[in-house]
């Protein structure tokens, strides 16, 4: 269990990273509290606001132990959105991170009676008793009601500069989770599945999606992210690990990372990987989460039995059937949406996935299989990926090295998860010779077995992807009988992540 008071200086350069990297905001993992506090664990949440840094904790929160200063704090008019003020620090996270924990000490040590606690700080602004003296409430309650709504086509042009080859998936994507955050008050989280081969992008889609939100809207709350490896909950016991131990039972007392995740922040994306594995319970175990919004516990924490995930996003993620469902879609001419949750649900629930799981997913993603010309383009990517992390920038790649890389990936059934492994092992040797050079500068990768040579050294390789046209098509670009443009063709200059 985290514990503010224990927090080690790691740990709090890890927080001030995230706070940063969210635009000023963070909600703390859930930490236990000194006695007098009541729930026990309270999950506290820090927001810039200007130059200050302003602490909040949730309004449920009460205190009856002797601190004259907390007593104050928990008589703070608490503001819309179910929170309330703490104190506001005229400074950085670390300064006001530093300012909760000595608030914290003096619950647990209360100054002598007749002493102004606020003395202890260095001026009155780090711990109001009155916090609207100092900020104005309605304009910070304001700032967290304000309600957005995402641009489905932006979310998915950004999503696209990710996942490859999948562009109907990514959009009925945006589209969903555009839906789900417009909602004011929302009864039950999104819950959506994704289905397709193994590799096509399917878990790749939920790494990114809160990146690609908050590069959407920068004032959007942040979301969460956990994932759960279904081959992990394959017993009925194993649902004790999804939402905790009863009273008694071995694990009593430990947090799930599904309950600490959503204790944290009620907006997570939690990614249920290969859900076909899980034993049935656990779909039963989440009847009441995708229904109701309302996840129940085993055991209490901070102070409930159960947890609010109505602003959550569920993904659940599946190969099972993959061929049959794009089989029995392609065949049966089912092309809308309704049709092809109808052909999904009829194929998972024959292959013994859990009914109450296929019943509460409001909407099906099928991923197809890559064709060769998104899988040309993510091993051209891989190659670029890989020599970045070796520090090497390439401004070009030889169409042999890229005809290698596909020749021993193995072929399309193993999906793109190969490209990563066969790249690395073909050109590791390679880029280590190239980084051995005190600056290798721009390179051009030529030549099989790969050599890796200074841009300036001779001309340029040609386009790698005219000659893969040609290959995956079977004409050229350049074929003046050609009807179709040319597709745009990512750039060898800049990093781009690719599909697992």
């Amino acid at each position: 269990m985290f514990d503010i008071l224990e927090c080690d200086d790691a740990l709090r350069g890890r927080l001030a990273v995230q706070f940063a990297s969210n635009d000023g905001f963070i909600t703390l993992p859930p930490s236990s509290m000194p006695a007098g506090f009541a729930p026990s664990i309270v999950s506290f949440v820090f927001m810039m606001n200007g130059a200050h840094v302003e602490t909040y904790m949730p309004d449920d929160v009460s205190y009856g132990g002797a601190s004259s200063t907390w007593q104050s704090i928990a008589g703070n008019d608490a503001v819309p959105g179910g929170y309330r003020p703490v104190h506001v620090t005229a400074g950085s996270f670390h300064d006001a991170f530093a300012e909760l924990v000595e608030l914290l000490a003096l619950a647990t040590s209360p100054p002598p009676a007749g002493v102004d606690a606020a003395v202890s700080f260095s001026s009155p602004m780090q711990v109001p008793r009155h916090a609207g003296d100092l900020v104005d409430l309605d304009a910070v309650a304001e700032r967290r009601a304000r309600k957005r709504v995402v641009s489905a086509e932006g979310l998915a042009e950004l999503l696209k500069q990710h996942i490859v080859g999948q562009d109907l998936a990514v959009q009925q994507v945006a589209r969903a989770v555009r839906r789900q955050l417009a909602k004011s008050h929302p009864e039950r989280p999104l819950t959506i599945c994704f289905l397709g081969p193994s590799g096509v992008g399917k878990t790749e889609v939920t790494w990114v999606l809160p990146e690609c939100l908050r590069a959407l809207d920068g004032e959007l709350p942040p979301f969460g992210f956990c994932v759960l490896p279904m081959n992990e909950y394959r017993s009925e016991a194993d649902v004790t690990r999804l939402l905790g131990a009863s009273a008694g039972h071995v694990g009593f007392g430990e947090v799930s990372a599904l309950v600490k995740q959503l204790a944290a922040n009620p907006r997570s994306i939690i990614v249920f990987d290969e859900i076909d594995k899980a034993h049935p319970a656990i779909g039963i175990a989440l009847m009441s989460a995708m229904s109701s919004g309302k996840l129940g516990l085993n055991q209490e924490i901070g102070g409930r039995h159960e947890l609010d995930c109505s602003k959550a996003i569920f993904v659940f993620t599946s190969n099972q059937a993959a061929e049959s469902i794009l089989d029995e879609i392609e065949t049966g001419g089912a092309t809308k949406i309704h049709d092809a949750n109808e052909v999904c649900r009829g194929q998972l629930h024959a292959a013994g996935v859990s009914t109450p799981i296929i019943g509460r997913i409001s909407e099906f993603v099928v991923f197809k299989p890559l064709d060769a010309v998104a899988r040309t383009k993510i091993a051209v990517l891989s190659v670029q990926r890989i020599a970045g992390e070796y520090g090497v920038e390439l401004v070009s790649i030889d169409p042999d090295i890229i005809a290698e890389v596909l020749q021993r990936s193995g072929g399309e059934d193993f999906g793109v998860r190969p490209l990563v492994d066969v790249a690395t092992e073909l050109l590791g040797d390679t880029l280590v010779d190239a980084i051995a050079q005190t600056d290798p500068g721009p390179c051009r990768l030529v030549g099989m077995p790969p050599i890796c040579k200074p841009a300036d050294a001779g001309p340029p390789v040609n386009d790698p992807w005219s000659q893969f046209d040609a290959a995956t098509t079977g004409r050229g670009s350049s074929d003046p009988t050609s009807e179709e443009e040319s597709e745009p063709r990512p750039s060898l200059t800049r990093e781009a992540p690719i599909n697992p």
